[in-house]
């Protein structure tokens, strides 16, 4: 601030300065605590996945190797229960790659219907035996937005598999898809009539192992959130618990770099 004297000339100048290392350090301790935290969850969940199937192949390697199976017909069963904990490992491990390694986009002109329709009719045989019926409502094919492809069609395939998921053993189990335009921006929504969401879980479905169901890594919507960022997008998320849920993947249509590189 300036000081002046009874004419109105300044005399000077005062100022106050303030030591903010111990500010600055307490902050990087704070950020290095958080990082730590979930270092440990994802550290955690990744040790509960990998255990589950690993006791399975313990259990089969100790029967096997005891001597006690004699029947060819269970040590093949059991065999077979070790390679399916392994290729379940595999998974996992694969899963936690994608979600963490440097992910470069390769952007092109792409017409979204072309992309979200080879997810959907893959999708229909498989969610059939399961009792649900999977449906496209509306594909715009005109409607172009300049995309990681490949990329895309993983999130799609991911969001359409949860939705399976939720909508079995309901009567009547449908999932919808429909692509449509809004503003500037191309929308995918994915609406299933199953279980829905819980409040208390609704903010944690995008953390790496999070997740409620029996089965899976819990990565799937994290790697989701990853692309769909990457792509600048947004993922809107509205449920009903024993109604459903709806998921809208709201993709830019304005050009992109043709490469985004994103640690």
């Amino acid at each position: 601030a300036c000081v002046f004297d009874a004419g109105g000339q300044i005399l000077g100048t005062v100022g106050v300065l303030r030591d903010l290392t111990e500010q600055v350090a307490t902050q990087r301790r704070l950020i290095q605590r958080e990082k730590l935290a979930s270092l440990g969850e994802m550290a955690a969940g990744m040790a509960h996945e990998i255990r589950n199937p690993l006791g399975g192949i313990k259990m089969a390697t100790n029967l096997l190797s005891s001597g006690a199976v004699d029947d060819r017909r269970i040590s093949q069963e059991m065999a077979q229960s070790i390679m399916s904990g392994i290729a379940e490992i595999e998974a996992i491990i694969a899963d936690l790659l994608d979600y963490a390694r440097e992910t470069r986009l390769e952007c092109q002109e792409y017409a979204l219907g072309r992309v979200l329709a080879p997810v959907v009719e893959a999708s229909t045989a498989e969610a059939a035996r399961r009792g649900v019926r999977v449906e496209a409502v509306r594909l715009d094919d005109e409607l172009v937005a300049a995309v990681d492809g490949p990329r895309l069609r993983q999130v799609f395939a991911n969001v359409v598999k949860n939705a399976v998921e939720a909508a079995e053993r309901t009567p009547d189990a449908r999932v919808t898809v429909t692509l449509y335009r809004r503003h500037a921006a191309a929308v995918i929504e994915i609406v299933d009539n199953g279980v829905g969401i819980e409040p208390e879980h609704r903010e944690k479905i995008f953390l790496p192992f999070y997740t409620t169901k029996p089965t899976g890594t819990g990565l799937g919507m994290a790697i989701v959130k990853k692309i769909m960022d990457l792509h600048g997008g947004e993922i809107d998320i509205d449920s009903v618990p024993g109604r459903g849920t709806t998921v809208r993947l709201v993709i830019p249509r304005s050009p992109v770099p043709a490469a985004v590189e994103v640690g």
